[in-house]
């Protein structure tokens, strides 16, 4: 969701998608170096999710997924599913009326080093989706949630761009506090 190295588009093509492997790299060479630097991730994430635990992996992609959803509502926007029905790895979000789908996610990527997707087949145009899944953190969703609010306002959207932000800090609060 959230590239740490702002201005760069998340990957480089060659399957390096890690935040900061890149620049502890020195940039990629090789392309063996990917498929290299793709086992060493896949390594990483196995061993921090067996250290942080399947339990609370799964709790931390449904807060993540409620905080998102809670976020996007406060910016007036819609999710796609209802929320009995929404996925705790990905919140697909309608795009506003008037708001061109691929310059949002562009202008995301571009601006804040924030990637989201667009939609696919009959949603294409249609829709958004913000990742909530693996290694995505709170900080993650609330930088994401800054970035939308930020964008749609320069779009032209009537927006508080603050409002995704703040709804999605107290959704978090109120989630750590009942853990």
């Amino acid at each position: 969701m959230v590239h740490r190295n702002a201005r760069q588009p998340q990957g480089d093509g060659q399957g390096v998608h890690h935040p900061g492997l890149r620049q502890q790299r020195g940039g990629v060479g090789a392309k063996g170096q990917a498929a290299q630097d793709d086992a060493e991730q896949r390594h990483e994430h196995r061993a921090e999710q067996q250290q942080e635990g399947l339990q609370a992996v799964h709790g931390r992609h449904r807060r993540l997924s409620e905080a998102t959803r809670a976020g996007v509502e406060a910016l007036g926007l819609r999710p796609v599913a209802d929320a009995r029905w929404a996925s705790w790895t990905v919140t697909a979000v309608w795009v506003p009326e008037g708001v061109d789908a691929e310059e949002l996610v562009g202008r995301l990527r571009a601006e804040h080093g924030v990637v989201v997707a667009g939609g696919q087949g009959k949603l294409e145009g249609k829709v958004f989706r913000i990742g909530h899944l693996g290694y995505v953190y709170p900080g993650d969703v609330l930088r994401c949630l800054e970035a939308l609010g930020a964008v749609l306002a320069r779009l032209g959207v009537r927006v508080d761009p603050q409002a995704g932000v703040e709804a999605a800090a107290r959704a978090l609060e109120a989630t750590a506090a009942k853990a």
